[in-house]
């Protein structure tokens, strides 16, 4: 399901080169498909680490799969779904797609003692 990581310091993305080298490093032919939660760093840096990749011989997609700060255990979905369809040998745009749909598809609520938080306006 994971085939590579790369990891920044407490509070802070990994570099954009440390993303790219992982890429890298895990592809086997059929391109790589990066999950990653949805914080500034993260996104920037996954970013210009998949153009930069996209030079080269390298297909490589990406989707960030968290409602922000919120919705971090929907990811695991996510994760899941898209390590069953790459393990099934299914190709890399039918794997980016599922687990689009899979993240696409969670919400979240946290409850607060004594009140209800709905994130990003989700109405009653």
């Amino acid at each position: 399901m994971l085939d590579g990581c790369a990891i920044g310091n407490v509070f802070a993305s990994p570099s954009a080169e440390q993303m790219a080298n992982v890429i890298r490093e895990v592809d086997a032919g059929a391109g790589v498909l990066c999950l990653y939660g949805n914080y500034g760093g993260d996104v920037m840096n996954f970013d210009m680490a998949v153009e930069t990749l996209k030079f080269g011989d390298l297909r490589t997609t990406a989707h960030a799969v968290a409602e922000k700060r919120h919705g971090v255990a929907g990811m695991i979905y996510a994760f899941k779904i898209a390590g069953a369809a790459a393990e099934r040998m299914d190709d890399l745009d039918e794997v980016t797609r599922l687990a689009v749909k899979a993240s696409c598809t969670v919400r979240s609520i946290i409850f607060k003692r004594g009140e209800v938080y709905r994130p990003y306006g989700v109405s009653a």
